[in-house]
C-alpha cells in the first residue's frame, strides 16, 4: 500500500456533519418503549456491562471496530473518542435490528454497481457487509503486517482506512467494495456518536455536548409563549430515558 498521511481529526468530522445535525437523529418518543431491551446504562470505556454483552459482534470484531471508530472520531482535548462514547455498542445493536437485517430495504434486485444517486445496491444484508469486511480487513493485516488491525499502530490503521477508500484494491472482497464499507462505517460511527444514549452510543451525551445540542424535549409550548426571550436549553441535555423518567414511565 502507498504511504499516505491521513488525518481523521474531530474538527473535520464535525464540519462534514454540519448538514446532518443531531436533531435529525432524535427518534420518535413513541418508539422509545420498544427499544428498552436495547437500552444500555452507563458503563466504563464505552463497553456494555457484563450482563449485557454484545449481541452480534464477536470478540475479535469488537476489537477491530473499536480501533476503527477511534481513528474516525479519536479522543482529543474536545472530548472522548467514538469507542469510549459507546459507538461499538450502538453498531452492535443496530446490526441485529431492522438496519442490519435490511428490514426496510428493497432486496430483490437486480443488483449492480450503485451510482451516487442510488441507495443500497448489495445483495447481502448490512450485517453481512460488516462481517465479511471485518474478516477481510484482518486477513489483509495479518498477511501484510503479521498483526490484526486492532494491534497495529495508529498510523498503520489510518493507512488501512485510507486503503478502504479506493487506494488499495487488495481490501475489496468478492461481495462488497471496500469503499462502500468505509462509507457505511463512517456514517454509522457518526450516528452512534450523536444518537440518543438509549441506543448505546453517545455515552454521557458527549456528542450532544460537543455540538451544543440540547437533546430531546416533549413540549416547547411554554417556551413559545415567552416572547422576546432567548430559549435556554436544559443542561445537561435531555435524552429519551430522562423524559420518560420525568413522566413517570420508568422506575429509574
Amino acid at each position: 500500500m502507498t504511504e499516505q498521511a491521513v488525518s481523521f481529526d474531530r474538527r473535520r468530522m464535525i464540519a462534514l456533519m454540519a448538514g446532518a445535525t443531531a436533531a435529525t437523529l432524535a427518534p420518535r418518543i413513541a418508539a422509545a418503549q420498544t427499544m428498552h431491551d436495547m437500552a444500555m446504562p452507563a458503563a466504563g470505556a464505552g463497553e456494555p456491562s457484563p450482563l449485557e454483552g454484545y449481541v452480534f459482534l464477536r470478540p475479535d470484531e469488537v476489537r477491530l471496530l473499536g480501533a476503527a471508530v477511534d481513528r474516525i472520531i479519536p479522543s482529543d482535548d474536545l472530548g472522548p473518542g467514538a469507542r469510549e462514547a459507546g459507538v461499538v455498542v450502538f453498531i452492535d445493536r443496530q446490526l441485529v435490528g431492522g438496519y442490519g437485517t435490511n428490514a426496510r430495504m428493497y432486496t430483490q434486485g437486480p443488483f449492480g454497481p450503485a451510482t451516487p444517486y442510488q441507495g443500497y445496491q448489495l445483495a447481502i444484508t448490512v450485517a453481512d457487509v460488516y462481517r465479511i469486511c471485518m474478516a477481510a480487513i484482518d486477513q489483509y493485516c495479518v498477511g501484510t503486517y503479521k498483526s490484526a488491525f486492532a494491534d497495529l499502530p495508529p498510523g498503520h490503521q489510518d493507512q488501512i482506512l485510507a486503503g478502504l477508500d479506493g487506494l488499495s484494491k487488495d481490501l475489496d472482497s468478492d461481495d462488497v467494495p471496500a469503499k462502500r464499507f468505509l462509507a457505511m462505517l463512517v456514517s454509522d460511527t457518526r450516528r452512534g456518536y450523536f444518537s440518543d444514549p438509549l441506543y448505546g452510543g453517545n455515552r454521557g451525551m458527549v456528542g450532544w455536548k460537543l455540538v451544543g445540542y440540547p437533546g430531546n424535549a416533549v413540549d416547547y409550548s411554554e417556551e413559545i409563549l415567552k416572547a422576546n426571550q432567548l430559549y435556554k436549553p436544559p443542561a445537561p441535555p435531555t435524552g429519551i430515558i430522562d423524559i420518560e423518567r420525568d413522566m413517570g414511565m420508568t422506575n429509574g
